[in-house]
């Protein structure tokens, strides 16, 4: 029920911002580095209630997708790995939480990973994330922080 509430309550023109955004990178992607993911950071994912939005707006890209969810509740995010394999029909490819699926005609690799925000906020990437995502999360952190980490 939360989900289907949280869903109805994204504003549409920031929607539309991000698959603008998405296409945009996309295209970037295909132009300079052919075969590349565009990279998501999903912060506080809990139940992945924005992974299929995030593949609805970059579907028309054509470009697989590495999707990073990142929570500090791991019964969260077992459940949320049933959910991969019961709902969306993926399939696990490592013990480390890597599945992947296909969404909205786009190759989806999501990777599950138990640990504080901040903490993988400072985990940098070899690349850099095209897209960082932080819905119903902004309430209970402190908004500085968050920015501070994301700024370095």
């Amino acid at each position: 029920a939360k989900e289907a509430v949280d869903l109805r309550s994204l504003n549409p023109a920031i929607l539309e911002l991000v698959r603008k955004h998405l296409i945009s990178e996309a295209e970037a992607l295909a132009s300079n580095r052919p075969g590349s993911s565009l990279r998501v950071l999903d912060l506080g994912a809990g139940m992945l209630s924005m992974l299929p939005v995030v593949a609805e707006a970059a579907a028309s890209a054509s470009v697989p997708i590495h999707y990073v969810a990142v929570d500090g509740d791991g019964s969260i995010l077992e459940a949320a790995s049933h959910r991969l394999q019961d709902e969306l029909g993926a399939e696990r490819v490592s013990d480390r939480g890597t599945w992947v699926l296909d969404l909205s005609g786009c190759r989806v690799e999501v990777e599950l990973r138990v640990e504080d925000m901040l903490a993988s906020i400072d985990h940098s990437p070899k690349q850099p994330y095209h897209l960082i995502l932080g819905c119903s999360i902004l309430d209970l952190v402190d908004v500085n922080a968050v920015a501070s980490a994301l700024g370095q």
